[in-house]
Protein backbone atom coordinates (compact mmCIF):
# COMPACT_ATOMS: atom_id res chain seq x y z
CA UNK A 1 0.00 0.00 0.00
CA UNK A 2 1.15 3.34 -0.67
CA UNK A 3 -0.77 4.51 2.89
CA UNK A 4 -0.59 2.20 5.89
CA UNK A 5 -3.66 3.29 6.67
CA UNK A 6 -4.19 0.82 10.27
CA UNK A 7 -0.69 2.05 11.58
CA UNK A 8 -2.45 3.64 14.68
CA UNK A 9 -0.71 4.03 17.53
CA UNK A 10 -0.99 6.11 21.24
CA UNK A 11 2.17 8.17 20.21
CA UNK A 12 1.61 8.71 17.09
CA UNK A 13 4.75 6.94 16.40
CA UNK A 14 2.77 4.96 13.07
CA UNK A 15 1.76 6.32 9.46
CA UNK A 16 -1.10 7.56 10.78
CA UNK A 17 -1.30 10.88 12.82
CA UNK A 18 -4.61 10.61 15.69
CA UNK A 19 -6.27 13.99 17.63
CA UNK A 20 -9.08 14.47 19.40
CA UNK A 21 -10.73 18.04 19.70
CA UNK A 22 -13.92 19.70 19.15
CA UNK A 23 -16.05 22.63 17.45
CA UNK A 24 -18.27 25.24 18.76
CA UNK A 25 -21.41 26.41 17.86
CA UNK A 26 -20.22 30.20 17.08
CA UNK A 27 -19.68 30.70 13.47
CA UNK A 28 -19.30 32.91 11.11
CA UNK A 29 -20.15 33.03 7.43
CA UNK A 30 -21.28 29.27 7.54
CA UNK A 31 -17.63 28.29 8.81
CA UNK A 32 -18.08 26.83 12.42
CA UNK A 33 -15.27 27.51 15.21
CA UNK A 34 -13.01 24.21 15.18
CA UNK A 35 -10.03 22.97 17.64
CA UNK A 36 -9.31 19.34 16.11
CA UNK A 37 -6.00 19.06 18.00
CA UNK A 38 -6.79 19.24 21.98
CA UNK A 39 -5.01 15.67 22.49
CA UNK A 40 -3.00 13.73 20.21
CA UNK A 41 -2.13 10.08 20.06
CA UNK A 42 -4.88 7.20 18.90
CA UNK A 43 -7.73 7.13 21.54
CA UNK A 44 -8.65 2.95 21.84
CA UNK A 45 -10.75 1.66 24.54
CA UNK A 46 -12.34 -1.42 22.43
CA UNK A 47 -14.41 -0.77 19.29
CA UNK A 48 -17.62 -1.26 21.22
CA UNK A 49 -16.76 1.29 23.83
CA UNK A 50 -17.95 4.77 22.71
CA UNK A 51 -15.10 6.61 24.37
CA UNK A 52 -12.78 5.28 21.33
CA UNK A 53 -12.35 7.95 18.85
CA UNK A 54 -10.15 5.87 16.25
CA UNK A 55 -10.46 2.29 16.04
CA UNK A 56 -9.52 -0.66 13.57
CA UNK A 57 -12.54 -3.02 12.68
CA UNK A 58 -10.89 -6.73 11.27
CA UNK A 59 -13.98 -8.72 11.95
CA UNK A 60 -15.37 -9.24 8.43
CA UNK A 61 -18.96 -9.77 9.62
CA UNK A 62 -19.29 -7.50 12.01
CA UNK A 63 -22.67 -5.09 11.14
CA UNK A 64 -22.97 -1.46 13.01
CA UNK A 65 -25.99 -1.55 14.93
CA UNK A 66 -26.67 2.12 14.16
CA UNK A 67 -28.02 1.32 10.98
CA UNK A 68 -30.48 -1.76 11.85
CA UNK A 69 -27.37 -4.44 11.42
CA UNK A 70 -27.02 -3.30 7.46
CA UNK A 71 -23.73 -1.57 7.28
CA UNK A 72 -20.75 -3.71 7.37
CA UNK A 73 -17.85 -2.24 9.03
CA UNK A 74 -15.13 -3.73 6.67
CA UNK A 75 -15.82 -3.34 3.07
CA UNK A 76 -15.80 -6.43 0.67
CA UNK A 77 -12.57 -7.12 -0.39
CA UNK A 78 -10.63 -5.47 2.53
CA UNK A 79 -8.89 -6.97 5.36
CA UNK A 80 -10.24 -3.86 7.84
CA UNK A 81 -11.24 -0.32 8.19
CA UNK A 82 -10.53 2.53 10.85
CA UNK A 83 -13.60 4.33 12.40
CA UNK A 84 -12.92 7.75 13.70
CA UNK A 85 -15.06 9.72 16.51
CA UNK A 86 -17.60 7.34 18.59
CA UNK A 87 -19.83 9.39 21.42
CA UNK A 88 -23.29 7.64 20.37
CA UNK A 89 -24.01 7.42 24.53
CA UNK A 90 -22.47 11.01 24.93
CA UNK A 91 -23.08 14.67 24.61
CA UNK A 92 -20.22 16.06 23.43
CA UNK A 93 -19.18 18.55 20.67
CA UNK A 94 -16.42 15.53 19.94
CA UNK A 95 -14.28 15.26 16.92
CA UNK A 96 -11.64 12.33 16.06
CA UNK A 97 -9.02 13.09 13.08
CA UNK A 98 -6.56 10.74 11.60
CA UNK A 99 -3.84 12.16 8.88
CA UNK A 100 -1.37 10.99 6.58
CA UNK A 101 1.66 11.84 4.68
CA UNK A 102 1.01 10.73 1.19
CA UNK A 103 3.65 11.38 -1.91
CA UNK A 104 2.43 11.59 -5.33
CA UNK A 105 3.84 9.50 -7.41
CA UNK A 106 3.49 9.27 -11.29
CA UNK A 107 1.51 6.77 -12.50
CA UNK A 108 1.52 4.69 -9.20
CA UNK A 109 -0.09 7.31 -6.59
CA UNK A 110 -1.34 10.34 -8.92
CA UNK A 111 -5.05 8.90 -8.06
CA UNK A 112 -6.21 8.34 -4.18
CA UNK A 113 -8.47 6.28 -3.64
CA UNK A 114 -10.72 6.39 -0.27
CA UNK A 115 -13.14 4.34 0.91
CA UNK A 116 -16.03 5.40 3.32
CA UNK A 117 -19.35 4.43 4.89
CA UNK A 118 -20.69 6.87 7.51
CA UNK A 119 -23.48 7.18 10.24
CA UNK A 120 -24.64 10.54 11.36
CA UNK A 121 -27.40 11.71 13.26
CA UNK A 122 -29.65 14.76 11.96
CA UNK A 123 -29.97 16.74 14.72
CA UNK A 124 -32.75 19.24 12.68
CA UNK A 125 -29.93 22.21 13.02
CA UNK A 126 -28.58 24.65 10.53
CA UNK A 127 -26.38 23.06 8.12
CA UNK A 128 -22.88 23.80 8.94
CA UNK A 129 -23.68 22.47 12.88
CA UNK A 130 -24.72 19.22 11.98
CA UNK A 131 -23.19 15.96 12.05
CA UNK A 132 -20.21 15.27 9.51
CA UNK A 133 -17.57 13.70 7.80
CA UNK A 134 -14.84 15.50 6.32
CA UNK A 135 -11.65 14.63 3.59
CA UNK A 136 -8.98 17.63 3.55
CA UNK A 137 -5.99 17.04 1.09
CA UNK A 138 -3.56 19.92 2.55
CA UNK A 139 -0.43 21.35 0.80
CA UNK A 140 3.16 22.09 2.94
CA UNK A 141 1.65 24.89 4.15
CA UNK A 142 -1.62 23.45 5.70
CA UNK A 143 -3.58 24.77 3.14
CA UNK A 144 -6.53 22.83 0.93
CA UNK A 145 -4.77 22.46 -2.57
CA UNK A 146 -8.22 22.71 -4.91
CA UNK A 147 -11.73 22.36 -3.72
CA UNK A 148 -12.00 19.29 -5.82
CA UNK A 149 -10.13 17.10 -3.76
CA UNK A 150 -12.43 18.38 -0.35
CA UNK A 151 -15.43 16.47 0.41
CA UNK A 152 -17.56 16.73 3.23
CA UNK A 153 -21.14 15.36 3.95
CA UNK A 154 -23.34 16.78 6.73
CA UNK A 155 -26.46 15.01 8.17
CA UNK A 156 -29.19 14.78 6.05
CA UNK A 157 -27.83 17.38 3.50
CA UNK A 158 -25.73 17.74 0.01
CA UNK A 159 -23.81 14.87 -0.51
CA UNK A 160 -25.84 12.77 1.80
CA UNK A 161 -28.65 13.05 -0.94
CA UNK A 162 -30.04 9.22 -1.22
CA UNK A 163 -28.45 7.72 1.84
CA UNK A 164 -29.89 5.55 3.85
CA UNK A 165 -32.53 6.98 6.49
CA UNK A 166 -33.15 4.96 9.96
CA UNK A 167 -34.51 5.74 12.98
CA UNK A 168 -35.54 2.42 14.78
CA UNK A 169 -32.09 3.23 17.12
CA UNK A 170 -33.23 4.93 20.25
CA UNK A 171 -35.26 7.07 18.01
CA UNK A 172 -32.58 8.73 16.62
CA UNK A 173 -33.40 10.01 13.14
CA UNK A 174 -30.07 8.53 11.41
CA UNK A 175 -28.48 9.12 8.00
CA UNK A 176 -25.97 6.37 7.10
CA UNK A 177 -24.10 5.35 3.74
CA UNK A 178 -23.15 2.13 2.86
CA UNK A 179 -19.14 1.64 1.33
CA UNK A 180 -18.64 3.86 -1.39
CA UNK A 181 -15.95 4.31 -3.30
CA UNK A 182 -14.46 7.72 -4.27
CA UNK A 183 -11.14 8.80 -6.49
CA UNK A 184 -9.73 12.22 -6.05
CA UNK A 185 -6.91 12.89 -8.95
CA UNK A 186 -3.73 14.66 -7.70
CA UNK A 187 -1.86 14.32 -11.05
CA UNK A 188 -1.43 18.18 -10.71
CA UNK A 189 0.80 17.06 -7.53
CA UNK A 190 3.01 15.15 -8.84
CA UNK A 191 6.58 15.20 -6.82
CA UNK A 192 4.96 16.58 -3.35
CA UNK A 193 4.16 15.61 -0.44
CA UNK A 194 0.42 16.23 0.79
CA UNK A 195 -1.51 15.53 3.75
CA UNK A 196 -4.63 13.81 4.06
CA UNK A 197 -6.62 14.09 6.78
CA UNK A 198 -9.89 12.85 7.29
CA UNK A 199 -12.38 14.29 10.50
CA UNK A 200 -15.34 12.74 11.97
CA UNK A 201 -17.77 15.56 14.22
CA UNK A 202 -20.90 15.16 16.46
CA UNK A 203 -22.88 17.88 16.47
CA UNK A 204 -21.56 21.26 17.39
CA UNK A 205 -24.47 21.38 19.36
CA UNK A 206 -23.23 18.75 21.55
CA UNK A 207 -26.37 16.04 21.39
CA UNK A 208 -26.49 13.78 17.88
CA UNK A 209 -23.36 11.18 17.20
CA UNK A 210 -21.44 10.78 14.08
CA UNK A 211 -18.51 9.03 12.75
CA UNK A 212 -17.07 7.36 9.53
CA UNK A 213 -15.42 4.42 8.71
CA UNK A 214 -12.70 4.26 5.73
CA UNK A 215 -10.05 2.16 4.00
CA UNK A 216 -7.27 4.37 2.13
CA UNK A 217 -5.75 3.50 -1.25
CA UNK A 218 -3.67 4.47 -3.93
CA UNK A 219 -3.55 4.27 -7.89
CA UNK A 220 -2.26 5.10 -11.20
CA UNK A 221 -3.99 7.32 -13.35
CA UNK A 222 -3.68 6.67 -16.70
CA UNK A 223 -5.78 3.35 -18.91
CA UNK A 224 -5.31 0.10 -19.27
CA UNK A 225 -5.71 -1.63 -22.77
CA UNK A 226 -3.44 1.12 -24.40
CA UNK A 227 -1.59 -1.33 -27.29
CA UNK A 228 2.21 -1.85 -28.10
CA UNK A 229 1.81 -3.77 -31.12
CA UNK A 230 -1.62 -5.78 -30.26
CA UNK A 231 -3.80 -5.12 -32.82
CA UNK A 232 -6.64 -6.73 -31.30
CA UNK A 233 -7.20 -4.26 -28.61
CA UNK A 234 -11.02 -3.95 -27.74
CA UNK A 235 -11.71 -2.85 -24.56
CA UNK A 236 -10.16 0.30 -22.43
CA UNK A 237 -10.92 0.80 -18.88
CA UNK A 238 -10.40 3.55 -16.88
CA UNK A 239 -9.00 4.02 -13.35
CA UNK A 240 -12.28 3.20 -10.99
CA UNK A 241 -14.11 5.83 -8.56
CA UNK A 242 -15.16 7.94 -10.92
CA UNK A 243 -17.97 9.08 -13.08
CA UNK A 244 -17.09 8.96 -16.80
CA UNK A 245 -17.76 10.31 -19.83
CA UNK A 246 -16.49 8.83 -23.18
CA UNK A 247 -16.91 10.08 -26.30
CA UNK A 248 -14.77 10.34 -30.21
CA UNK A 249 -12.07 13.08 -30.63
CA UNK A 250 -13.77 13.89 -33.79
CA UNK A 251 -17.28 14.33 -32.23
CA UNK A 252 -17.03 15.59 -28.64
CA UNK A 253 -20.94 16.45 -28.31
CA UNK A 254 -22.27 12.70 -28.54
CA UNK A 255 -21.62 10.64 -25.45
CA UNK A 256 -20.73 7.09 -26.02
CA UNK A 257 -20.83 5.67 -22.89
CA UNK A 258 -20.73 6.64 -18.57
CA UNK A 259 -19.47 3.39 -17.85
CA UNK A 260 -15.69 2.91 -16.47
CA UNK A 261 -14.91 0.95 -20.01
CA UNK A 262 -15.43 1.05 -23.68
CA UNK A 263 -15.68 -1.64 -25.82
CA UNK A 264 -14.50 -1.21 -29.54
CA UNK A 265 -14.70 -3.53 -32.94
CA UNK A 266 -10.71 -4.59 -33.37
CA UNK A 267 -10.75 -2.81 -36.74
CA UNK A 268 -11.60 0.70 -35.28
CA UNK A 269 -8.95 2.94 -35.82
CA UNK A 270 -10.93 6.11 -34.12
CA UNK A 271 -9.16 8.03 -31.21
CA UNK A 272 -10.95 8.05 -28.41
CA UNK A 273 -11.11 10.45 -25.08
CA UNK A 274 -12.94 9.94 -21.52
CA UNK A 275 -13.48 12.70 -18.93
CA UNK A 276 -12.87 11.13 -15.33
CA UNK A 277 -15.51 13.35 -13.26
CA UNK A 278 -14.76 13.17 -9.30
CA UNK A 279 -18.11 11.90 -8.05
CA UNK A 280 -20.72 14.67 -6.89
CA UNK A 281 -18.44 17.55 -8.63
CA UNK A 282 -18.88 17.74 -12.56
CA UNK A 283 -16.26 20.54 -12.64
CA UNK A 284 -13.92 18.47 -11.49
CA UNK A 285 -12.25 15.62 -14.23
CA UNK A 286 -9.41 15.26 -16.16
CA UNK A 287 -9.16 13.88 -19.52
CA UNK A 288 -7.74 10.34 -21.13
CA UNK A 289 -6.94 9.52 -24.30
CA UNK A 290 -7.28 6.55 -25.45
CA UNK A 291 -5.88 5.70 -29.01
CA UNK A 292 -6.77 1.80 -30.82
CA UNK A 293 -3.73 2.29 -33.24
CA UNK A 294 -0.60 0.66 -32.35
CA UNK A 295 2.28 1.56 -30.48
CA UNK A 296 5.08 0.53 -31.69
CA UNK A 297 9.13 0.86 -30.83
CA UNK A 298 11.70 2.18 -32.28
CA UNK A 299 15.54 1.68 -31.03
CA UNK A 300 17.77 4.32 -31.17
CA UNK A 301 20.92 5.20 -28.97
CA UNK A 302 23.94 7.89 -29.02
CA UNK A 303 27.60 7.78 -27.99
CA UNK A 304 30.27 10.06 -26.95
CA UNK A 305 33.70 9.21 -27.21
CA UNK A 306 36.47 10.67 -25.05
CA UNK A 307 40.42 9.71 -24.90
CA UNK A 308 41.60 9.88 -21.21
CA UNK A 309 45.09 8.41 -20.09
CA UNK A 310 45.70 7.07 -23.43
CA UNK A 311 42.38 5.18 -23.55
CA UNK A 312 39.14 5.78 -25.82
CA UNK A 313 35.94 5.28 -23.99
CA UNK A 314 32.56 5.42 -25.36
CA UNK A 315 29.29 6.65 -23.48
CA UNK A 316 26.20 5.61 -24.75
CA UNK A 317 22.71 6.59 -24.22
CA UNK A 318 19.61 5.28 -24.82
CA UNK A 319 17.12 7.47 -26.88
CA UNK A 320 14.74 4.49 -27.86
CA UNK A 321 10.90 5.49 -27.97
CA UNK A 322 7.51 4.33 -28.26
CA UNK A 323 5.47 6.48 -31.32
CA UNK A 324 1.91 5.61 -32.72
CA UNK A 325 1.49 4.47 -36.46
Amino acid sequence: RCIDFLDLTPDNSGAAKCFTGGWDYNYSGGIPTEHLKDHAGQVDYGYADPSSMHTIHYELNELDPRTNNQLKTVPDGEIASVRINGLWNSTHNQTSTIEYQYTVQAGVSDLLVLQYAAVLESGGHDEPIQPRFKLEILDSNGNPIDQCSQCDFKAGFGGTTGWHHYTGYDNRDIYWCDWTKITVSLRNYVGQTLTIRLTAYTCADTVHLGYAYFTINCAGGDLQGVSCGDFNVDQFKAPEGFDYRWYKESNPSVILSTADSLQIPITDTCTYLVDLITKGKSNCFYTLVANPNPRMPIAAFNHTVQSVNCENKATFQNISSVVRT
